[in-house]
């Protein structure tokens, strides 16, 4: 990164050993604030080694001047620890000398930082420490002198460096110690950037080709259908090859190794398309004998953030070296116009890279490595795959949306100029409708919940609750639903239809093979999984009379809870019955339960309940505002009876699943994670508690306690979940690659030409269900195919061969999604 030139500094006291000026500031007026200023903290005996830079100092340093005082000071001196640091190796200096008032984004703004920034260039001039350390964002704005700095993952582990009169610096960015308190994961981050300081430089590796290695890292520069360059590295040489070398050059260096990639699913499809031939590629294709250090890195820790698995974010987060990105950087995301020699030069490290940052996270990696491969590759078909969509349902759907939208709009304002005199109303626009609804001049209901930022709730939730009062605000709650979709399915999602040569309109569909941190895979936005079935029914087959055929994991996550709890009557009353949910209901209330009744949707809540470890109060407000059952006409009595009838749901039929929550619980809070069946952690460490006077931060300590705990119990559900569909996939492609003598290699080809081969086409996976694209003359001998194989799902027995439920698959076909023929 370029080198920064700070402002001159000027010429100010001499800097105390430790502690804090008498006077407040009266330079900057700009904090809101005034208050006695801290000057930094030097310790007695000072090796000189290190100087930490604070956004701003916390309460007990900017009372005492002792920056391990309180809690964030305790955390302070815990990571230094950790990093296997001594207090007399530090000074601590922070970026704005007071406490400010922090309020809207609750961040230090460069003003304030640039009339503080003479003291800390004094600072870095006395003590001159080979070691910088700038903790958090506001201390790299100050460093960088700029209001919008990098975000914090893309400066770890990238020296910057700072230019001050005739001084120059060298620094590193980190979290701050404020975020590591808030967020147990971001601790592990900030403990590494302490410890980085002692690693050893990792050198750029040499440019001749790898020799007599099991495992090879590739690496292609592309942009569209254009491919440039093509590197293979050994973890010590890299070296990259022109497109026109690679069908000679290529096949002896990667043929028979194990194939690394970040993302490999590309450049494998890099080679594919320039005829590279590999006999090792049908292997590969199906995830075999090929790492992704991406999914290798999430199985490692699930709790790097986004921006955390980028290659280069990556590797800095285990290895001390050069950054070799940012020669590029300032040409934009498109590599056709990036200077030949800079492409190449990073394609060549980013395959030596790859090499380094699988073998960072071999020995952390918990879970079925080869069956997230595999599950990879089949969701890069699927993407290929896409969907096709019938334009006349869209224009339909886009007319449909546009007049209730408008229907809607007319009526809310009609009834607020009528009642409140308003002559302009925005239903789309929170505050608005927060006025409408607690403003003591409106209608000022009372406030029953609040958002993250502490405002009156207004989402649709309270407004279906208030519309029982307020039946006008019904309205309000249809435009909001039909402004909803217009936005996000009519305007956003248009933009990823492309027109095919036959005129034709085809989508990509695009999921995420790293999944939440639940396990659970979601697809671009918006979401498959929360399409309404109005909008499901756009898409439709590719082929002539083909047919939709959504093929559903019935009940998994009851069926799956049952299992994993070890409470097996939870499995067996949707694997032994019709209805598990009526079953359950007789038993419970002892008497006839009707699909239409109270008492059936007031089941699915208390199932829905027990599988996340609702407590009485989400059970109630699902109750009453989700499923309209009232257990009583006032609210607070509802919860309480709410409360009861979760508790005797519980004792009387699943006290299993009451010791495997509390068994979870204890675990969870003892170690800071929990496994799924199949091996895969869930990190989950708790943050420090804070003392109980402080009233906020224990509230909000409680609640990150309680979201743990529900993580715990529900993680290793839904995370065999999602195995249950993965292996699903898998499992169904190749049974009809077997079927329709197709291979890998040929298959994969065929959907990214778009050449269908005339076959059952996986084409979506949306929570629970698999899509499939159908010729219809093929439907009727698919459907038993599908439902074998997904009810065995034999690659996941196979490795987890104790897993004795029934898995039933219930199946939808119509000639469009959504939609049952």
């Amino acid at each position: 990164m370029k080198a920064v030139r700070a402002p001159k500094p000027i010429v100010m006291e001499p800097m105390s050993a430790a502690g804090r000026s008498r006077a407040a500031c009266v330079k900057c007026g700009l904090c809101s604030n005034p208050s006695p200023f801290v000057e930094g903290y030097v310790p007695d005996g000072y090796t000189g080694e290190y100087l930490f830079i604070l956004d701003y100092p916390h309460m007990e340093f900017a009372r005492s001047g002792n920056p391990y005082e309180g809690m964030t000071g305790e955390l302070l001196r815990a990571a230094m620890q950790d990093a296997g640091l001594r207090k007399k190796q530090v000074a601590v200096m922070p970026a704005l000398r007071c406490q400010p008032l922090l309020t809207g984004s609750k961040k230090p703004k460069i003003t304030s930082l640039r009339a503080c920034a003479p003291f800390l260039y004094r600072a870095l001039h006395q003590l001159r420490a080979p070691r910088v350390l700038a903790l958090g964002e506001a201390a790299a704005k100050a460093l960088l002198n700029a209001a919008h700095p990098p975000k914090t993952v893309k400066l770890r582990g990238r020296v910057q460096t700072l230019t001050t009169g005739e001084d120059s610096y060298e620094w590193w960015g980190t979290y701050s110690i404020h975020d590591a308190l808030k967020n147990p994961q971001t601790y592990t981050r900030l403990v590494e950037d302490i410890e980085r300081f002692e690693w050893a430089l990792t050198p750029h590796p040499g440019n001749t080709p790898p020799k007599n290695t099991k495992a090879v890292g590739f690496d292609s520069e592309f942009w569209e259908d254009e491919v440039f360059c093509g590197a293979v590295s050994d973890g010590k040489t890299a070296v990259v090859y022109p497109v026109s070398d690679w069908k000679k050059k290529l096949p002896p260096l990667l043929d028979g190794k194990v194939f690394i990639g970040h993302q490999p699913a590309v450049d494998l499809e890099a080679l594919l398309k320039k005829g590279v031939k590999l006999k090792s590629m049908e292997l590969w294709l199906q995830g075999k004998k090929q790492r992704d250090t991406i999914l290798e890195a999430k199985l490692a820790d699930e709790n790097r953030g986004k921006d955390g698995y980028r290659l280069e974010n990556l590797l800095l987060s285990d290895y001390k070296t050069e950054s070799w990105k940012v020669d590029t950087e300032d040409y934009g995301i498109n590599s056709s116009l990036w200077p030949p020699d800079l492409r190449d030069e990073r394609c060549r490290l980013d395959a030596w890279a790859t090499v380094l940052a699988h073998e960072a996270a071999l020995d952390r990696i918990e879970g079925p490595s080869q069956m997230c491969h595999a599950i990879a590759m089949t969701l890069r078909r699927i993407f290929h795959t896409g969907v096709y969509l019938d334009e006349k349902t869209v224009k339909k759907m886009h007319r449909v949306v546009a007049k209730n939208k408008e229907e809607a709009r007319k009526e809310v304002m009609a009834w607020v100029t009528e009642r409140f005199g308003w002559d302009e109303f925005d239903p789309g626009k929170d505050a608005q409708v927060r006025e409408l609804l607690y403003d003591h001049d409106k209608l000022g209901l009372p406030v029953k919940a609040r958002t993250k930022a502490g405002l009156p709730s207004a989402d649709a939730k309270r407004l279906k609750e208030a519309s029982e009062q307020v039946p006008e605000l019904a309205q309000v709650l249809r435009y909001n639903k039909y402004d909803k979709l217009d936005s996000t399915y009519c305007a956003t999602l248009a933009e990823k239809f492309q027109r095919q040569p036959d005129g034709r309109l085809w989508m990509p569909v695009r999921i995420n093979p790293l999944a939440a941190k639940t396990g659970r895979r979601a697809s671009d936005s918006p979401n498959l999984q929360n399409w309404p079935v109005s909008v499901r029914r756009i898409i439709v087959s590719r082929f002539k009379d083909g047919v939709i055929a959504d093929n559903d994991y019935s009940k998994l996550e009851p069926v799956l809870g049952g299992w994993v709890t070890g409470e097996h009557r939870l499995s067996e009353y949707f694997t032994k019955h019709e209805n598990g949910y009526i079953k359950i209901g007789e038993d419970f209330f002892k008497t006839t339960v009707d699909k239409k009744s109270d008492q059936y949707r007031a089941i699915k809540a208390l199932v829905l309940a027990i599988i996340y470890n609702q407590k009485k109060w989400s059970l109630a407000e699902n109750l009453w505002i989700v499923h309209g059952v009232r257990l009583d006409s006032d609210y607070k009595r509802h919860e309480d009876k709410a409360g009861e009838m979760l508790d005797d749901f519980l004792t009387r039929l699943f006290p299993g699943i009451i010791e495997y929550q509390q068994r979870q619980e204890d675990f969870v809070l003892r170690h800071g994670y929990v496994t799924n069946a199949l091996g895969q952690k869930r990190r989950l460490p708790m943050p420090p508690e804070p003392p109980r006077s402080e009233k906020e931060a224990y509230k909000k300590w409680c609640k990150y306690r309680a979201h743990v705990v529900n993580q715990a119990i529900n993680g290793p559900i839904q995370g065999l979940a999602s195995y249950v569909t993965g292996a699903g996939m898998i499992d169904l492609e190749r049974r009809f690659l077997e079927q329709y003598k197709l291979t890998y290699e040929e298959y994969h080809v065929r959907l990214m030409e778009k050449r269908w081969p005339t076959m059952p086409l996986l084409c979506i996976e949306v929570h629970d269900d698999l899509v499939l694209d159908i010729p219809g003359k093929l439907a009727e001998k698919t459907t038993p195919v599908v439902h074998e194989v997904m009810s065995q799902v034999p690659s996941l027995r196979a490795i987890l061969s104790d897993l004795n439920v029934t898995l039933k698959i219930e199946t939808n076909i119509g000639p469009c999604w959504g939609l049952k023929q």
